[in-house]
């Protein structure tokens, strides 16, 4: 970060730096097609999530059921059961070898079921999700926060509606506005640092205002 400017800040946000075990996935890569269920791809990208934890088979914290289920997990070999429980085992792991709360990010968490939704398999989708998420978000106790990111807003009646303390903020909601995406002003700044030959209103038009 020394080049950006958050670095900049006085030193409360410094105190934070690496202070918390991170989880962070994207679904993205959880395709369902005829050949692939949701429970395969979900196996593939926990497998591959899991191997950048592979050092806790070696934490003097965790019991040998512990390391048994991460080595089921890392190679595959989960039944559903496990592998719907994998996220929110992982942040336990982590607060088992850390003694300290974990941080949870989970980026395009709808992916998976657009591609169900194309493919025949939404029912399927839907309910392994709702145990995929649900015991990773729900009453874990072994979460500092989580972060969710989608393109279908998050409402009542979703994969989530079992959760509380919920803050959902849409597109169009200016709470945080000035953290995520570009604000007016940087646009304006990044137009001129890189010399283009745009106008800015010509560009808000384009982009429908936003």
């Amino acid at each position: 970060f020394k080049d950006k400017n958050i670095a900049k800040e006085d030193k409360y946000y410094w105190s934070f730096l690496n202070q918390y075990p991170v989880v962070h996935i994207n679904m993205k890569s959880v395709l369902v097609n005829p050949y692939s269920s949701i429970q395969d791809s979900a196996s593939d990208l926990v497998s591959t999530l899991y191997r950048e934890y592979a050092y806790l088979l070696d934490s003097e914290n965790l019991l040998g059921i512990d390391k048994q289920e991460i080595n089921l997990l890392i190679n595959g070999q989960a039944d559903y059961k496990l592998l719907s429980k994998s996220i929110g085992r992982l942040t336990y792991y982590l607060q088992k070898h850390f003694a300290k709360k974990a941080i949870l990010l989970i980026d395009e968490y709808d992916a998976p079921i657009q591609s169900a939704y194309e493919n025949g398999q939404y029912k399927e989708a839907i309910s392994f999700l709702k145990d995929f998420y649900g015991e990773a978000l729900k009453d874990n106790n072994n979460l500092f926060f989580a972060i969710v990111t989608g393109v279908v807003e998050i409402g009542e009646e979703s994969l989530f509606s079992g959760l509380n303390n919920l803050l959902v903020c849409p597109i169009n909601e200016n709470r945080f506005s000035s953290y995520f995406g570009f604000t007016q002003k940087e646009v304006e700044e990044i137009i001129a640092y890189y010399d283009l030959p745009i106008a800015y209103e010509e560009l808000k038009t384009n982009y429908g205002g936003y």
